[in-house]
């Protein structure tokens, strides 16, 4: 954890101050002001074998929700290269769309289903039983109390999304604005909502966010996390 600090602030200081002495960084009202976007190609997807998946529930006229994402430790990146939603879908209608999502082709030319774990909004058991019951390996996030956190490790890690995959992720993420007060004073609140692509991103990386926030306070994570 200590080396994991001492790089980040002596490679990216603005990252640095903001996750590990929580100060506000940036110029703007933007909540996400240091993500990539650009394109993730084939040929980098066919390398990747990280994967971090993530779902966010609704219905209508809110979505279900899911991004596909490659976590890489060294340099602390998120790539987010493919996105899935829609509205009232049941539950094995979500689970059949998440095993094309996570069907595509690798580097020997062959198409593969890889089954990942998907880490679920929580505030759904019944869902997350039914997917199970549908072949996908849904999981409770785990959300409880680590929605700032949450946010908090996204913003510090570098994230690349490609917009023509995960468009309504990017759209999200651009329009993503802290509120402000009428005397113009950018508040150090998150507003809640317009947010369910973003909130699958963060379920699919809850256990990082957890081993961080775990690792900051000096306490030990379960392997679980």
């Amino acid at each position: 954890f200590i080396a994991d600090a001492e790089h980040l602030r002596e490679t990216d200081e603005q990252a640095y101050l903001h996750e590990y002495e929580g100060l506000a960084v940036g110029n703007g009202t933007e909540v996400f002001d240091r993500v990539i976007f650009r394109e993730i190609t084939d040929e980098e997807i066919a390398t990747f074998d990280n994967f971090k998946a993530g779902q966010d529930f609704g219905w209508y006229p809110d979505p279900w929700a899911t991004t596909l994402s490659e976590w890489r430790d060294n340099g602390r990146t998120l790539l987010t290269f493919a996105e899935d939603g829609g509205n009232k879908l049941t539950p094995p209608q979500q689970a059949k769309r998440l095993k094309k999502l996570h069907t595509w082709k690798e580097q020997d030319g062959k198409t593969y289903y890889h089954n990942l774990r998907v880490y679920s909004d929580d505030a759904n058991p019944d869902i997350i039983a039914s997917q199970r019951d549908n072949g996908i390996n849904a999981r409770a996030a785990g959300k409880g109390n680590m929605r700032d956190a949450s946010y908090r490790f996204l913003q510090s890690c570098t994230w690349i999304i490609d917009p023509e995959r995960c468009p309504k992720l990017a759209h999200e993420v651009q329009s993503m604005q802290y509120e402000v007060n009428a005397d113009g004073e950018v508040l150090n609140t998150i507003p809640d909502g317009n947010d369910h692509y973003i909130d699958a991103t963060r379920y699919a990386i809850m256990p990082l966010a957890k081993r961080w926030r775990r690792a900051y306070r000096g306490e030990i994570a379960t392997d679980d996390e």
